[in-house]
């Protein structure tokens, strides 16, 4: 086709005919119809070079599922065994589903009976013993004549309740998966406790775990952290001794101690990065409602715990007891004592009832004027932390 186009070209050029019938017109018009049927098998060529992937495609689909039908027949027994095998493991696993439903349900009461059983061992040994069969608690193979309540201290029943409230785990779940997403709140767990008992609390904490079917130990070598967890806990408490413990055996970790206090009429979460020493926690008290605070159910134990340390551990010699320390101030110090509150410590005696507000206010500022004269010192301290600056 260039050929022929270069030649008429020339042609034309020259002047002389252009073709054999001298037409250039039907010259013009052969060209052009050849130069269309060019473009229609460029195009034919392009659209062909365009739809060899999805040939390619649909050709790889077709033996692909030629080969799946001959695999098909050529190993079916095989086949069938595996479609019985996938039938049966569906239903395996819906029988183990309704299985794990009604295993906690069913034997609530025993599982309960076992944990209780084990955590009485862990605090009494045979002291107390429960029976399963009344659900009563008796002492050793005899009943409690006078009645538990007359018959158990109180920080033994506060154990004994801390025990059966661990126990009652079982009666929260639906399904063994539960024991997982336990979240096991205790408030002040060593309330009227001697120091043997919460040493025994945090111990059972510290090593508390609940396995996947429920078995609720003691023994730290079944925390797997797998198959047998530690619950989560919330530990609340006013006790210095047990969160010291607490934080002392690992029963929380120290990043995660807290401190809630008030200031003002909000309270606050501080981090506790240190242990808490007893004496300066109560004379913070102490020194917040001498200024302004209002006084609460602790505040009369944080004067007397102020007054007691600062006698045994600046004048031991006139501190035999709480009372002579407090007449050695009114006496040979010419301390001015006008608390009733403190009056009657000095007596030996406690408060039938709560002492009017106005009372514990003036106990705490003589308390601080005590430590003043003893060990100003600790109260700069507090001063400097609180940003009070306070008497």
């Amino acid at each position: 086709m260039a050929r022929a186009e270069a030649r008429f070209v020339e042609c034309l050029r020259r002047g002389g005919p252009c073709g054999p019938s001298n037409d250039l017109i039907g010259s013009i018009a052969q060209v052009n119809r050849v130069i269309e049927e060019n473009n229609d098998k460029a195009a034919e060529l392009s659209r062909a070079v365009e739809n060899a992937d999805d040939e390619r495609k649909a050709l790889q689909r077709m033996a692909c599922t030629v080969f799946e039908r001959e695999f098909a027949i050529d190993n079916w027994a095989d086949v069938e065994a595996l479609r019985a095998v996938s039938v049966e493991t569906k239903k395996k696993a819906e029988e183990l589903n309704e299985l794990e439903k009604s295993s906690p349900s069913t034997n609530a009461r025993d599982r309960v009976a076992d944990t209780f059983e084990l955590l009485l061992k862990e605090f009494f040994a045979d002291k107390y013993v429960f029976d399963r069969s009344s659900f009563v608690l008796k002492r050793g193979d005899q009943k409690m004549v006078r009645g538990p309540h007359r018959t158990l201290s109180d920080g033994e029943k506060t154990a004994i309740a801390f025990c059966y409230f661990v126990a009652c785990v079982h009666r929260k779940v639906t399904a063994n998966s539960d024991y997982r997403k336990f979240f096991l709140v205790f408030n002040d767990p060593v309330t009227s406790m001697s120091y043997e008992f919460v040493f025994s609390i945090a111990q059972t904490l510290k090593n508390l775990n609940i396995s996947d079917q429920g078995e609720v130990s003691t023994n730290p070598g079944k925390i797997d952290g797998n198959k047998s967890l530690r619950p989560d806990l919330l530990l609340l408490t006013h006790s210095s001794y047990f969160f010291n413990i607490s934080r002392t055996n690992a029963v929380v970790k120290p990043e995660a101690t807290f401190s809630l206090h008030s200031e003002g009429a909000t309270h606050k979460l501080t981090h506790l990065s240190n242990y808490v020493a007893p004496f300066e926690q109560q004379l913070e008290h102490v020194f917040q409602v001498a200024n302004g605070n209002d006084p609460d159910h602790g505040t009369g134990n944080a004067i007397r715990s102020v007054l007691e340390a600062v006698g045994r551990f600046c004048r031991p010699d006139k501190s035999q007891s709480l009372q002579d320390f407090i007449v050695f101030l009114a006496g040979e110090e010419g301390l001015s004592i006008k608390s009733v509150l403190i009056n009657t410590l000095c007596h030996g005696t406690y408060h039938d009832e709560t002492p009017p507000p106005d009372d514990l206010k003036l106990a705490c500022e003589e308390t601080l004027m005590v430590v003043k004269r003893y060990a100003v010192g600790h109260i700069e301290l507090i001063k400097s932390t609180t940003g009070i600056k306070g008497k």
